[in-house]
């Protein structure tokens, strides 16, 4: 007895229609490729991906680490200015203050400007080479900072 070997394509039951397009012809381009490229395509495609992927989200939690650092830094300068400003916002001593500043951006260069706000909300005196914006002003009192590490 002779066994007799038929191929799935020889006859022994409908073909299945080949898709319309590019993605027909990519689709058969793949299938003439071997087993060894398929799965060094597979691996380089998922390590592409999750490189991708590790990337963007290092991206992103970096950047929250270094907005919240630089929140507790601002935070840091403007509260040790306040305390070292006591005295001399109690004496009313407004070229004392200035000097303060001005020592206080000398030791912190990217220090923009300062400024002291009086009961009402107005402009007492400030540092810097223009006066500080409206919406900044209007945005006091300080909040508290933002201890996420």
């Amino acid at each position: 007895m002779s066994q007799r070997f038929v191929s799935p394509t020889s006859g022994a039951g409908p073909r299945p229609t080949p898709l319309p397009g590019r993605l027909g012809r990519a689709l058969e381009r793949l299938g003439g490729v071997g087993v060894r490229t398929k799965i060094l395509g597979m691996i380089l495609s998922l390590t592409i991906v999750l490189g991708l992927g590790v990337t963007l989200q290092v991206r992103l939690v970096m950047r929250q680490a270094l907005l919240a650092e630089l929140d507790n830094r601002g935070y840091a300068v403007t509260s040790d200015l306040a305390g070292r400003s006591e005295d001399l916002l109690e004496r009313l001593d407004v070229p004392g203050l200035t000097r303060l500043f001005y020592q206080t951006a000398s030791n912190h260069d990217d220090i923009l400007y300062a400024f002291v706000l009086d009961a009402e909300g107005k402009v007492v005196t400030y540092f810097g080479y223009l006066p500080p914006p409206a919406e900044l002003v209007a945005m006091a009192p300080v909040r508290e900072p933002n201890h996420a590490y």
